[in-house]
């Protein structure tokens, strides 16, 4: 735990008036508490925690005044044995004894934040500011509770301030990117993930992912595809980085690449509802129905509360596999998820077609059209339009 063994180096330099000379027998009670708690940091650095943990035990017992102490001791329990409660209670002690080390207010800030209890979180960070208000690691934690809480406007101005402090905390300009990123800030996005590679020996994959999503969403497919291989390289079994790769290729319908990609990340993992779901549609496109159903079929029972364009895909896989039944069950489910589905709606029109209900097919080829099934599919809709208008009056308005 790096934080936490930074920490420690903090711990190891501060000045022995922590410890008061009371009395004689008290100053023995307060180095055997010293000596047992260097014994701990010694072991948790050779990496025996158990033995760490009964040297914490024996510095409380021999001063139950020793802040560092319950300190350290909380540390170990939050980051090495997850006992959430016990380390609580360990920080509670540290604050009662002594309230001018912001670590413990950082390290119980972290645990409410844990609970769930974010205004007491941030709280924590707010007063662990006051006492040292340069660490940058604060900020990320009071930013990240502050987008718990969705207050993003707030978090978004923390990390501006924790950028500030600490212009080199990878974290903080990671945290800021991608919060350029939702707010369509894409140049900011770039900027603030480049300057996290460059920071890097051996920058993280993600980091390229994230680099290179900036750039597709400014329309540079080309370099964003170059450095999704770039993250490749670092970890050829990276599956956002095939999957991107696989969507530039995807929503430039060249399908036969995208596939490949796709095909790459179901190796890595199959039960990626997205990944399943744009390979069952290259699939449904290639008019290979009964793989293209399979594909779907796995969307709607692995995610069905996301699965209103799986219903109306499969819906058409089913209704050009002859199941016309289950392809109105599928386009009906669909709206029911999403009453603006076009594609729900063209679907269902060539079920009811089939069907030889022309004016329920009328009805819904309009509605098809008007939630823009024209703007991705102009020839079917014409085609569509132009089957209902040889029976019903295909102008006519929905009862």
């Amino acid at each position: 735990m790096p934080m936490y063994y930074y920490c420690l180096s903090l711990f190891i330099c501060l000045p022995f008036f922590l410890y008061p000379n009371i009395s004689s027998s008290a100053q023995n009670n307060s180095e055997l508490s010293i000596n047992y708690l260097e014994k701990a940091r010694q072991a948790l650095k050779n990496n025996n925690v158990k033995k760490a943990r009964q040297y914490f035990d024996e510095a409380v017992t021999a001063d139950d005044n020793n802040a560092m102490a319950y300190l350290e001791r909380g540390m170990q329990a939050l980051y090495y044995d997850k006992d959430y409660e016990q380390a609580l209670s360990d920080f509670n002690a540290t604050i009662t004894i002594t309230d001018t080390i912001y670590l413990a207010f950082v390290e119980r800030g972290l645990i409410w934040h844990i609970k769930d209890s974010l205004h007491r979180s941030l709280a924590d960070y707010e007063q662990a500011l006051a006492l040292n208000p340069y660490k940058g690691i604060v900020y990320l934690h009071k930013a990240r509770a502050y987008m718990d809480l969705e207050q993003m406007t707030a978090a978004y101005k923390t990390l501006e301030t924790g950028r500030l402090v600490a212009p080199t905390n990878i974290y903080i300009l990671v945290d800021l990117g991608r919060m350029y990123s939702a707010m369509d800030k894409q140049m900011q996005a770039f900027y603030l993930f480049d300057r996290v590679i460059k920071l890097q020996a051996n920058p993280s994959p993600e980091h390229y992912v994230q680099r290179g999503n900036a750039l597709y969403r400014m329309n540079q497919n080309d370099k964003a595809i170059a450095d999704y291989e770039r993250a490749l390289k670092v970890n050829p079994n990276h599956l956002m980085a095939h999957y991107m790769i696989g969507d530039v290729y995807f929503w430039d319908r060249n399908y036969k690449k995208a596939v490949q990609y796709f095909e790459r990340c179901m190796e890595i993992d199959n039960t990626n509802f997205i990944v399943n779901h744009n390979y069952a549609y290259i699939k449904m496109e290639w008019k290979e129905y009964a793989l293209a159903e399979q594909g779907f079929s796995f969307c709607i029972e692995s995610k069905p509360e996301r699965a209103a364009y799986a219903y109306s895909n499969r819906g058409l896989c089913r209704f050009h596999l002859g199941n016309l039944q289950g392809a109105l069950a599928d386009c009906n489910a669909a709206l029911e998820m999403n009453e603006s589905n076009a594609y729900a709606y063209a679907n269902r029109s060539r079920v009811y077609i089939a069907l030889n209900e022309y004016e329920k097919a009328a009805c819904d080829i309009q509605k098809a059209a008007l939630f823009g099934y024209g703007e991705y599919k102009a020839k079917e809709l014409k085609k569509l339009q132009q089957k209902i208008a040889k029976k019903v009056d295909s102008t006519k308005h929905c009862q």
